[in-house]
């Protein structure tokens, strides 16, 4: 792996930010508002996807990091909001207690009533489809930056990331209809 991070010059930066992400995952950490909430979504996806750009080669500018960075948020978003049950049936959750707040839900009492609802989200899950449109509605703008990014890519690796990109978002959308 080292050899690798040399011979393409993958930033350490990067690697570290990866680490944080996984460090996230291993404890159980409640995110405090959006700011946390994008961090951790930088941690465990943006890494990715800068680490995949530098892996893609070609002219690596700025842009195309940022580019790939809002790639990595959204796709995590959409991850998510996808997951709220299955993640609630794990006892855990990725929606900032700020939008708990915001609906007067204690997050204490939504995880163990998530667990419990069917596996496809419906209407008359109020606050769990209140929050997976919420993130889906931030994901948006995510991927409308990340699209201008996939030109700057190598051609051999375009179309594959212009799918991956079109298949989540299309996930993202059908979630919230």
């Amino acid at each position: 792996f080292s050899t690798l991070v040399l011979e393409e010059a993958i930033p350490k930066w990067s690697l570290k930010l990866l680490l944080k992400g996984f460090e996230h995952d291993s404890v159980t950490t409640e995110i405090v508002d959006e700011e946390c909430l994008l961090d951790y979504c930088v941690g465990v996806a943006s890494s990715i996807g800068i680490i995949c750009t530098f892996l893609y080669g070609g002219n690596i500018k700025k842009d195309t990091l940022t580019r790939a960075a809002s790639l990595g948020i959204a796709m995590q978003l959409t991850n998510i909001s996808r997951d709220i049950i299955a993640d609630a049936r794990l006892g855990r959750t990725y929606i900032p207690n700020t939008w708990f707040h915001m609906e007067s839900i204690e997050r204490d009492a939504f995880i163990p009533k998530a667990a419990t609802t069917k596996d496809t989200i419906t209407d008359s899950d109020t606050p769990v489809l209140s929050f997976a449109n919420s993130i889906i509605s931030k994901a948006e703008s995510y991927y409308s930056e990340a699209w201008e990014g996939i030109s700057c890519l190598p051609p051999s690796v375009r179309l594959a990331v212009a799918s991956a990109l079109l298949i989540y978002r299309d996930i993202g959308i059908g979630i919230t209809n």
